[in-house]
C-alpha cells in the first residue's frame, strides 16, 4: 500500500498506522518504510510505541500523572511485589515489554527493591521507588543499525510509605 511523503502534499500528516490512508493512532511507531513510484511510501514494519510506564500492586493507587503512584504499607509486612507494565501513547498497556525494567530505591534504610520489583521494607519512614525501561525510544527493528537515542528511558515512580 503506498502513502503520501512529505513532499507530495500540503499537510503531510505521516506514514498511516490504520491502513486507510490516514494516521489517526500516536500508538504505534514505524520501523521502516520503502520508497515506490512517484516517491510514495509504504510501512514496512510498526510496533506499539511503547512510550510510559506503569507500576502495579497491592495496594499501589495511580496519583498525578500515569506514571505517579503511591503505597502505604506496614513494616510488619517485610516485603511488596510490585510489577512495571509498558503503555502506549494514550495510556494503554501494550505488555509484554520488549526490554527490562530498572528498579531502584532512593532511601535504602526505608526499603530496598530487586530487579524482579520485590521490595524489601527496611524501617519507618516514606521513600520514592522508581521503576525505569530503557527500550522505549529505540525498538529493535531488522537490520536497523543501534539508535543514538537507544540509551533514552522513560520511568514511573512510586511514593512508599512504612508504617509501624
Amino acid at each position: 500500500m503506498l502513502y503520501s511523503t512529505p513532499a507530495s502534499v500540503s499537510v503531510y500528516l505521516g506514514p498511516p498506522v490504520d491502513g486507510d490512508g490516514t494516521q489517526t493512532n500516536p500508538n504505534f511507531q514505524n520501523g521502516s518504510l520503502e520508497v515506490g513510484p512517484n516517491n510514495a511510501c509504504a510501512e514496512l514494519q510498526r510496533t506499539p510505541a511503547m512510550t510510559k510506564v506503569s507500576i502495579s500492586g497491592t495496594g499501589v493507587k495511580q496519583v498525578g500523572s500515569p506514571s505517579q503512584f503511591q503505597v502505604t504499607v506496614s513494616l510488619s509486612t517485610g516485603s511488596l511485589q510490585l510489577e512495571g507494565h509498558v503503555m502506549d501513547a494514550s495510556n494503554n498497556v501494550t505488555d509484554p515489554p520488549l526490554g527490562t525494567f530498572v528498579w531502584k530505591s532512593e532511601q535504602r534504610f526505608v526499603a530496598t527493591v530487586d530487579s524482579t520489583g520485590l521490595v524489601t521494607l527496611v524501617g519507618r519512614g516514606s521513600c520514592t521507588l522508581e521503576c525505569r525501561y530503557s527500550r522505549a525510544a529505540s525498538l529493535p527493528w531488522t537490520y536497523a543499525t543501534p539508535s543514538p537515542t537507544e540509551g533514552m528511558s522513560v520511568f514511573a515512580t512510586c511514593d512508599l510509605t512504612v508504617t509501624p
